[in-house]
């Protein structure tokens, strides 16, 4: 266990340090379209990305989303979930009652960010660096602007 927080550690560093180069090496876009069930949805959601790294590793699930200030791709995520005290099925800190057994689920669940709002999703995978982050952007934003003159 110890050796493997090293290995992260020390990797991580020298990611940060651009001592191991990582190339996206292909960004695949579905444009989101009527299909997708509520209206409100299909405003802000544009469409979703799957990124290849050194042609090896992919992440799939990536969403372009319509922000105040303009494209924003968020990484992929899952609904944080918490157990019913009842029947302890698990249950996303969304719900307020248990999909299982029907019983009623407390109101201030969960963990809360540094403003005081509940986290209702945890990201599968994300960029350690800014640096990162922002090539990830521009990438995934070129093509699913490409892919929209192409429509």
């Amino acid at each position: 266990m110890t050796r493997q927080r090293l290995f992260n550690a020390e990797f991580i560093i020298l990611a940060q340090q651009g001592s191991i180069p990582v190339r996206i090496t292909e960004v695949a876009i579905d444009v989101v379209n009527e299909t997708v069930s509520s209206e409100a949805a299909r405003d802000r959601l544009k469409a979703v990305a799957s990124v290849t790294f050194d042609g090896c590793f992919a992440v799939h699930n990536l969403k372009i989303i319509q922000g105040k200030s303009g494209l924003h791709v968020a990484m992929p995520s899952i609904p944080l979930t918490d157990r019913c005290p009842q029947c302890s099925s698990k249950n996303p800190y969304r719900h307020r009652f248990c999909s299982n057994c029907g019983e009623r689920l407390g109101e201030m669940r969960g963990w809360k960010d540094d403003q005081g709002r509940v986290r209702l999703y945890e990201d599968v995978a994300h960029p350690i660096t800014q640096k990162f982050r922002g090539e990830i952007h521009d990438a995934v934003i070129k093509d699913y602007k490409l892919t929209l003159t192409e429509r």
